[in-house]
């Protein structure tokens, strides 16, 4: 199965975005790493130090030295205490940096998101960018969280691997192979052993654990679809109850969730063979070093103490080089979560595509909408409407005409500058142009906040008050404070009616309206038309609809 790659490059200025944005949390941010990165070396010389003590300990058991005994042990004490107040404060202050950095970077996804319509253009155009909720919401987390810890453990798995590698350096000695007459004298033995064995490790980790990388990539999408259709079941649960299809939503649901089960079965045999090498590697880590100082032990070269500390220092050594082995399924999600950004991030191009259609000319004048030569299309390329002419100047309210699928609604997504496919000349007006769907939005939040959408200041209380009740919606005054989900709430007429005590209490310069009375009876419909012609006389009205009875509602009509 193919998915999207990402070069180094794009991996790097992925990574790198934050750091070089500007932004005023970055000064605190890299302060929190550096301290992050200092108490990484203070642990480090710590964890060294520990190796002396721990070798003198050991050494002091073996010669029966209490007194020895009992104060390098109030050391260790003391010492393991410091180890451990350094590993806390250093894990603190580098979620800090890590909650900024993940900050920014979901709101530069969101704002990428939303930026441009991209998303309108997702859902209606297609694409092979699948859930952007879950690259924003899950794999910007996963990105910055485990990225940034790998640094660290690089980090200090250099300096452990400096230091350690010093120490197994001058414990081991001299070895020595005969070679005819002469001897080839190897020195540090015990460090290119420890070396030989890490590369190997490493070597067989990264053979078995490859695959792991794509099923990830598959997992994290396989979890999203499901996800995705829990939350749509939910938003559409009367429309489902209404058709008693909870059968064939199950059936569905359970498709999903079986890509899910396959997949993850999958990535658990090949995570059981990277498990039977790591685990392999991990215990041998253990008896290892000890087989390797046992030669110099029995020659009475090395103590107790010395085994100790060649056996701390190996398996340091060790698991330094062997960082790669220890992360490789972070390594693998890492890879993963950045494709899948990298794409979301990448959408400016998939928006030009879109437009790259038939060009459309669009240009602005005062009262006035007005179109020459405009042609709409599909997105497959094919004529949706010939050339349309027309002019409609401020204050001429205008019903648009036509038989279904001629293109009505895509003239006022057009008007509107989501509709890239069209090519001629249009015309907008200056002013604030306000469009009524069909379908209202309705936005969480509380039913004030719903009546000024998109708006963000407020209303006087009274008039919005005043206005519900104007558009027949009183019994809706005394929840106003309420916090409700009132798409689910309210019936599509009662939504209609929202839309319409919006338009009045935002009152646009031009108001265009598509079908947006569908669910009102005509005496219903007619009355809220003649409140807007009345409250609103220097709004112009554009609507689309079926209804003979809105003809005599608009002065002009534009047939198409």
């Amino acid at each position: 199965m193919a998915h999207e790659h990402i070069s180094r490059k794009e991996f790097r200025k992925l990574v790198m975005l934050y750091w070089r944005s500007g932004d005023a949390s970055v000064k605190k941010s890299l302060l929190f790493l550096f301290l992050s990165m200092g108490l990484v070396v203070l642990s480090v010389g710590t964890n060294v130090y520990l190796n002396q003590l721990g070798g003198a300990f050991m050494s002091a058991i073996q010669q029966y030295q209490p007194e020895k005994i009992t104060h390098f042990a109030i050391i260790l004490v003391a010492v393991f205490v410091t180890f451990s107040l350094l590993g806390a404060y250093q894990g603190y202050v580098f979620s800090l940096m890590q909650i900024r950095w993940r900050n920014w970077l979901t709101q530069h996804c969101v704002a990428h998101w939303l930026g441009q319509r991209n998303f309108y253009q997702l859902e209606t155009f297609g694409s092979d960018i699948d859930n952007p909720d879950q690259r924003i919401a899950q794999d910007v987390a996963t990105l910055v969280n485990i990225f940034s810890a790998l640094i660290l453990a690089v980090l200090n798995s250099v300096l452990t691997l400096v230091s350690f590698a010093v120490i197994l350096w001058n414990l081991s000695t001299p070895f020595k192979i005969p070679l005819g007459g002469h001897h080839l004298t190897i020195y540090g033995d015990m460090l290119w052993i420890a070396l030989i064995y890490s590369v190997f490790s490493t070597y067989a980790t990264f053979v078995v654990g490859r695959p792991i990388i794509n099923l990830s990539f598959w997992q994290q999408r396989y979890e999203a679809f499901f996800r995705y259709n829990l939350v749509r079941i939910r938003e559409n649960c009367e429309a489902i109850a209404m058709y008693h299809g909870e059968d064939r939503e199950h059936a569905g649901l359970k498709q999903k969730f079986s890509d899910v089960i396959t997949n993850f079965i999958a990535l658990a045999k090949k995570q059981r063979r990277l498990d039977i090498v790591t685990g392999v590697i991990n215990y041998s880590n253990n008896l290892m070093p000890t087989l390797v100082a046992l030669p110099g032990y029995f020659a009475k070269r090395y103590d107790m103490g010395g085994i100790s500390r060649i056996s701390q220092a190996f398996g340091v050594v060790s698991n330094a080089l062997g960082v790669f082995i220890t992360n490789y399924v972070q390594i693998a999600q890492i890879i993963a979560t950045s494709q899948r950004l990298q794409s979301l991030l990448a959408l400016e191009g998939a928006a030009k595509k879109v437009e790259g259609g038939p060009a459309l000319a669009i240009k602005y004048q005062r009262g006035a909408l007005s179109a020459e030569g405009l042609e709409l299309y599909r997105p497959n390329g094919d004529l949706l409407h010939p050339v349309l002419n027309f002019a409609i100047r401020a204050g001429e309210h205008t019903l648009i005409t036509g038989a279904s699928g001629v293109g009505k609604s895509t003239l006022l997504r057009t008007i509107a500058g989501i509709w890239p496919f069209a090519k001629g000349t249009l015309v907008l007006p200056e002013g604030e142009l306000l469009f009524v769907p069909q379908k209202p939005y309705l936005p969480e939040g509380s039913l004030r906040d719903v009546l000024i959408f998109p708006k963000l200041e407020n209303y006087d209380e009274e008039k919005i008050k005043a206005t519900l009740v104007d558009v027949h919606l009183a019994h809706l005054v005394p929840q106003l404070g309420e916090n409700i989900n009132w798409s689910q709430k309210l019936s599509l007429g009662e939504q209609q009616r929202l839309s319409f005590a919006r338009a009045l209490l935002q009152q646009p310069s031009w108001l265009l309206l598509d079908e947006a009375t569908s669910a009102m009876d005509e005496g219903l419909e007619v009355a809220l038309y003649q409140m807007l012609f009345e409250r609103l006389p220097n709004t112009t009205v554009i609507s689309v609809a079926h209804r003979s009875t809105l003809r005599e509602m608009h002065a002009y009509v534009l047939s198409l």
